[in-house]
This record gives C-alpha cells, sequence and structure tokens, in this order.
C-alpha cells in the first residue's frame, strides 16, 4: 500500500482564524448549554498538521497528523469506515464525527465517542449520503481514555450547538451539566484543528459567518427544547394548529398546539420579572432568551417585554412558565373561544432573574 504524505502548515492567520473555544472553568461558575460560543483558546505557535495517504486519492482513507498534538485523526468515505478500525489501537478509545463536507449539503453531522468495535454512526439515519465522510480523532490510552472522549465529544455538540449548527445528535452525553475543564480544552482546540485540516469545516465557517438569531436555546440534554418556528411552520402551525390564548393576569399571547408541540406565536407577552418559585432550568431559559434578545423592550411598560419571534417546545406549561415567569400549568392556556379567567390581584415579584 502506497503512502503519500503533504505536509499542510496553517499559516498565523489561518491558525487564529480557526482557533477552538476556551470558557472559564472557575469553581463559582456553572456552564450552561446555549451560551453564546466562548473565548477562543489562544496558540503559543502556528499549528502545522500533515495528511499521509492511505491509498491514494484525497478524499479517500488518510490521517492528518501534527508534531504539536498528542492527538491524530484518521478520515475517510463513511462507507470505508471498517477499513480504518485496522489502523487503531485495539484498546483505543475513539471521538468520531461522521458529516457530508460537500458544498451546500443539507445532511447535519454527528458527533459520537467509542470503543473501536462499536459500529459507528449506529443510530444514524439509512439515508445517509454517498459522499458522507467519518473523521476518527485517536490517540494512547493516557491521552484519550473513555471519560476524555465522552468530553470531547459533549463539547463538540455544545460548540456546535451554540454555533447554530444542527446535529443528528438527540442529546448530549452530559446533559445540561458539561463544565469546562480548563486542563482537556488544549485537546479539544487541537481536535478541532486536525478536523479542519481534514475536510471539517463546519465549525470555522459557522465561527466566520456567524448566525444573526440563535435558532435554538436548551439548558438540559433535550436540544430541542426551544426552536424558532421555520418560515413553513409560520404559515402551517396557524392554518392546522389548535388555537389557544394566555390567561393569566395582564399577559397576552397566543399559541398552537399541532404536530406534538406547542408554538409560541412572536408578539407575546413576556413577563420581566421573575417570581420565586420557579425552578433553576427555566430561570436560565429566561437569562437565555433576554441575553439572546428573544425577547425585546416595550416602550413604556416596566413590567413587561415582548416576544420577537415564535418558537417552539414541548408543552403549554412550559411556554407558560417562561413568558409569565410563575410555576404554571396547562391550565393557564384557554381554547381560542373560551372566556378569559379572572385576572385576580397582582403577585408580588422579586429582582429579575
Amino acid at each position: 500500500m502506497a503512502h503519500f504524505h503533504d505536509e499542510l502548515p496553517l499559516q498565523q492567520d489561518e491558525a487564529d482564524r480557526v482557533k477552538p473555544p476556551l470558557q472559564s472553568s472557575s469553581p463559582n461558575e456553572t456552564t450552561v448549554s446555549g451560551r453564546s460560543d466562548p473565548a477562543p483558546y489562544a496558540l503559543e505557535r502556528p499549528f502545522a498538521a500533515t495528511t499521509i495517504y492511505l491509498d491514494g486519492p484525497p478524499a479517500g482513507l488518510r490521517r492528518i497528523e501534527s508534531w504539536g498534538s498528542r492527538l491524530s485523526l484518521f478520515a475517510g468515505p463513511y462507507t470505508d469506515a471498517g477499513r480504518l478500525r485496522a489502523f487503531l489501537d485495539s484498546a483505543a478509545y475513539v471521538v468520531y464525527a461522521i458529516a457530508d463536507p460537500a458544498p451546500g449539503s443539507d445532511q447535519p453531522p454527528y458527533f459520537g465517542h467509542s470503543d473501536k468495535e462499536r459500529r459507528w454512526g449506529d443510530r444514524l439515519p439509512p439515508e445517509i449520503k454517498g459522499t458522507t465522510q467519518i473523521y476518527i480523532l485517536t490517540a494512547d490510552a493516557g491521552t484519550l481514555d473513555k471519560v476524555m472522549a465522552s468530553y470531547i465529544e459533549a463539547r463538540f455538540i455544545q460548540i456546535c450547538t451554540d454555533l447554530n449548527i444542527k446535529l443528528l445528535n438527540s442529546a448530549r452525553p452530559y446533559g445540561g451539566g458539561l463544565r469546562v475543564r480548563a486542563e482537556a480544552e488544549q485537546l479539544v482546540g487541537h481536535a478541532e484543528m486536525l478536523l479542519h485540516a481534514a475536510g471539517f469545516t463546519l465549525i470555522d465557517d459557522a465561527r466566520r459567518t456567524p448566525a444573526t438569531v440563535r435558532r435554538r436555546l436548551s439548558v438540559t440534554a433535550d436540544l430541542d427544547e426551544m426552536v424558532v418556528m421555520t418560515e413553513t411552520e409560520a404559515i402551517v402551525v396557524p392554518r392546522e394548529g389548535e388555537r389557544f390564548r394566555l390567561s393569566h393576569r395582564e399577559l397576552k399571547a397566543d399559541a398552537y398546539r399541532w404536530n406534538g408541540s406547542f408554538y409560541v406565536m412572536p408578539g407575546a407577552d413576556y413577563a420581566r420579572l421573575t417570581r420565586s418559585g420557579l425552578s433553576d432550568d427555566h430561570r436560565k431559559r429566561r437569562e437565555l432568551m433576554k441575553a439572546e434578545k428573544w425577547v425585546g423592550a416595550v416602550p413604556c411598560a416596566k413590567d413587561k417585554m415582548t416576544l420577537q419571534l415564535g418558537f417552539r417546545c414541548r408543552s403549554g406549561a412550559f411556554a407558560a412558565k417562561l413568558l409569565s415567569g410563575e410555576h404554571l400549568d396547562e391550565e393557564a392556556w384557554l381554547a381560542a373561544d373560551a372566556p378569559s379567567n379572572d385576572a385576580g390581584p397582582s403577585p408580588s415579584y422579586e429582582d429579575p432573574a
């Protein structure tokens, strides 16, 4: 088997452009999934990668290495993933990405970690495109054990979610409790650069052209907690969904239940203050809605804001808690033709969450 080498040094400007992210790991700081992409990790020198072509064509099996990293990466067509096992240590744990690098592809990537024997991508849908590649990060057992492999996978899922990159992953390995570990971030950064050198450029592309609106916000393992309505949903949901209106104090909001989800329409009232008794997760969700400008100020209204865009979530109770800042249930929503509830006395509020 002929091996061909191609050294691909990243010049300083390119190294700066693909610097991996880093968040504070202070013991007093809780890292919340859904925050914007953290400050980049600063490299001390340019990152140089060497590509070894294992069977000829550039898109075939290949190995990417760097003298500055303990990690290396194997890449190749997803259909040839089994052939890459021969290059891995029998006791190795790996982190892998499966993605279609073809320009304009709408296939979301998938991240995972496993030992050598597990079938990579076994949870993927069958309609994977023929141009899909698999990228396998590996190292010696002292560098990449099960815990570290799981952490790097979780960080990539978090980074992509924060950058508005849609994933095929349905959950995060650490749920909503991932805390960034400063001592592991160099490996995360090197892993990202090796992926970039192998042709996985989605993260770098998203950093250079960030979306103006975060499409989804989440503080738990559920990546679909709060997702902005698509243009199609904005047309279909009001036409086919079951309509509701919020009936709670002075708040006004329209919503629809459709296709197993609950949709809140733009223009809904949002209580500026948060009452005691609301769960920590819902407090964090409300903080994210403000930070990401899903809600905006209302002229001459000190106690209300307004929802700038429509979104879907799991239930009416979930939506009512977000809008009101109170511990409400499904009964806060009435069918659109039902009479209003009595507003009742105004509650006492605490400072904003």
